[in-house]
C-alpha cells in the first residue's frame, strides 16, 4: 500500500501540491487526471523520493518513508518499477542491456539467468528476439513497450506511468493499454498512472484521482468521475475530444 498525507511542493512561488492526501490498496490501478502543471508527475516523484515535499508523510507498505536518505531509499525502490514519458531507454546500448540493467546491478543473477529473464519480460510485452536491436531502431510504440519489459524485469510490487500514451497513434496506445491492464493482472503488481489520456484512464483504471488548483478535486470509482455533477469535471470531460474506440463504444470502462 502507498499512502501519501498532507502533501505540500511548492517551485518558487508556484504553489503546485497544496495538502494532497492519496491512498493506493494493494492490486489496484490509480489514475492520476489534472491539467498541464497540476503536479501529477511531480508526485510520482515524491513517492519515490526524487524530489523533496516540502511538507507530508510518505508510506510504502507501511513503512515511513519520508525522511529517508538515498541509502535509506535503495531498497524502497528496488519495490518499483517506472514507465517514464519519454521511455528513457539508454541510447548506447541495445534493447537486451537495457532490458538487463537492473539485474546487472542489483542481483546476484548469472548471465544465463538475467538472459532468460529478459527473453520473458521481452515476450510478455510482444517483443520477443529484439535483444540485439539499439533503441533508435525503434518506433516510438517499441520503445514504450521495451520501457514496460525493463521496468517489470525486476519483479516490482509497484509499476509508476508517466503519460504512456504521449505521443502515440491510436491502435499503439490500445496495445499499450492493454499492456497496462494485462501487467496488473498477470504479474501481481499495482500501479499509478499519470495521464491526460482518457481513453486511457477508462480502460486501465480502478480508481480516478483529480487534482485541482494543488488539491483533490474527486477521488473515486471511474463510473462515479464520469457521472459527476461537478462543474470543473464536467468540463474536463467535455473537453476530452475522444470518448470512444474504433468500434463506436463510449469509453466507459473496459470491456
Amino acid at each position: 500500500m502507498i499512502r501519501l498525507q498532507n502533501i505540500y511542493k511548492s517551485f518558487g512561488n508556484l504553489d503546485v501540491l497544496k495538502g494532497v492526501d492519496l491512498e493506493i490498496e494493494e492490486g489496484q490501478t490509480m489514475v492520476i487526471l489534472g491539467k498541464s502543471g497540476s503536479g501529477k508527475s511531480v508526485m510520482l516523484k515524491i513517492i519515490l523520493r526524487l524530489l523533496q515535499q516540502d511538507q507530508g508523510t510518505i508510506v510504502i507498505d507501511e513503512e515511513d518513508t519520508t525522511n529517508y536518505d538515498e541509502e535509506k531509499m535503495v531498497h524502497v525502490r528496488k519495490k518499483f518499477g517506472m514507465l517514464f514519458q519519454s521511455s528513457a531507454l539508454f541510447d548506447s546500448i541495445n534493447v537486451e542491456k537495457n532490458v538487463a540493467y537492473m539485474l546487472e546491478e542489483h542481483t546476484n543473477k548469472s548471465a544465463h539467468e538475467i538472459a532468460e529473464r529478459v527473453e520473458e519480460v521481452l515476450s510478455f510485452v510482444s517483443l520477443p528476439g529484439i535483444q540485439e536491436k539499439m533503441p533508435a531502431d525503434l518506433s516510438g510504440g517499441m520503445r514504450k513497450r521495451v520501457a514496460l519489459a525493463r521496468a517489470l524485469a525486476y519483479n516490482p510490487d509497484y509499476v509508476l506511468y508517466d503519460e504512456p500514451t504521449t505521443g502515440l497513434d491510436p491502435m499503439t496506445a490500445k496495445t499499450i493499454n492493454e499492456l497496462i491492464r494485462n501487467t496488473q493482472v498477470t504479474q501481481d503488481v499495482t500501479s499509478i498512472v499519470v495521464t491526460h489520456d482518457l481513453i486511457s484512464a477508462f480502460y486501465v483504471g480502478d480508481r480516478f484521482m483529480l487534482i485541482k488548483d494543488g488539491e483533490v478535486g474527486f477521488c473515486g470509482p471511474p463510473d462515479e468521475f464520469k457521472e459527476s455533477d461537478d462543474p470543473y469535471i464536467k468540463e474536463y470531460l467535455a473537453s476530452a475530444r475522444e470518448y470512444r474506440y474504433e468500434s463506436g463504444n463510449e469509453m466507459s470502462g473496459r470491456q
